[in-house]
């Protein structure tokens, strides 16, 4: 047992050598291949290819970043393009309809609060809800499609049902 683990310190003493005899020899090589005898000089050169090497790396990162970006605004742009390509202007004022839909001014009524508020239904890019614009998307909007006058309207809302009652149906230029 003492003579194998004495085989095996041998072992590794002798890898150790090897190891330290290759870096001699890349390090001779290094100097030589520069024509350099001097050790201080080949570590600068060392250093320098190191620093090349790093704003090298900098620049590819930038680059690449760029690509990134440039990619973002190109979806966006084929985003932008598909949605003009399939866009239908309507025009309410030519609308005649005593139903909610697209395009339609609603006045409502809060049955909780005898609040009389006015929204006019429109495409989701182009809501408001400062300027009384909902999106045909929203909750209020969907609650609403195919109402008329009269009729009253049941919101789901997490902190409760919501009563209103469709006071008037119009179509205007918005």
């Amino acid at each position: 047992v003492e003579a194998h683990a004495k085989a095996e310190r041998d072992a590794a003493e002798a890898e150790r050598r090897r190891a330290a005899n290759l870096r001699e020899l890349e390090l001779a090589r290094v100097m030589h291949a520069e024509g350099s005898d001097s050790i201080g000089a080949a570590f600068e050169r060392e250093i320098a290819d190191v620093s090349v090497t790093r704003a090298e790396a900098d620049r590819v990162e930038r680059e690449a970043r760029a690509r990134f970006v440039q990619a973002e605004i190109d979806a966006r742009m084929r985003e932008c393009e598909f949605r003009i390509g399939r866009a239908q202007v309507i025009d309410p004022a030519k609308m005649n309809s005593d139903k909610v839909a697209f395009g339609a001014t609603v006045k409502v009524l809060d049955l909780d609060t005898d609040e009389e508020v006015v929204y006019a239904i429109v495409g989701e890019h182009e809501a408001d809800v400062d300027q009384g614009k909902i999106s045909i998307k929203s909750p209020i909007a969907r609650a609403m499609i195919g109402k008329t006058a009269g009729d009253d309207v049941t919101l789901k809302l997490p902190k409760g049902d919501r009563e209103l009652e469709v006071v008037e149906v119009v179509y205007k230029a918005i």
